[in-house]
């Protein structure tokens, strides 16, 4: 079984040798692109309730729930809100998710790249997708 350290150099690895090959390694976003790696390809686990970036949301989402609910408290200001409602269903639904379902599709990863792609810019959705299908490949889901 790959574990989160084996997912994460195997996704770097991969993301240095596509940069290498189309000599991307002066790009402006290359230091950026490393985090970007690094959290798509540890992405796909989300779905498991032992994974680290599992945990790691959780435990995000749970503080961004907290904060927001002090700010709602203490100032009235209910523009927040809606990202309470977001933070709190996003939890709820990675208890759902069963392992190796729904986030370990291509599918997913395309989608999510093009969103990056259309939102931020066309490098960081090709390290997403590095990250994502190097954790697929590593996985053996081709």
């Amino acid at each position: 079984m790959t574990n989160y350290k084996n997912h994460l150099l195997f996704g770097v690895v991969c993301w240095v040798a596509v940069c290498y090959v189309f000599n991307f390694l002066q790009h402006p976003l290359f230091a950026v692109s490393f985090a970007v790696v690094a959290v798509s390809s540890l992405f796909p686990d989300l779905d498991s309730q032992s994974s680290k970036i599992n945990n790691f949301t959780e435990l995000s989402l749970a503080g961004i729930i907290l904060f927001v609910a002090g700010v709602l408290y203490f100032t009235k200001n209910n523009l927040l809100l809606p990202l309470l409602f977001a933070c709190g269903a996003l939890i709820f639904a990675m208890q759902l998710l069963r392992h190796r379902g729904v986030m370990h599709s291509p599918i997913l990863g395309i989608f999510i790249a093009s969103a990056i792609y259309f939102l931020f810019s066309h490098f960081l959705a090709a390290a997403f997708l590095v990250g994502f299908f190097s954790h697929l490949l590593a996985d053996q889901h081709f």
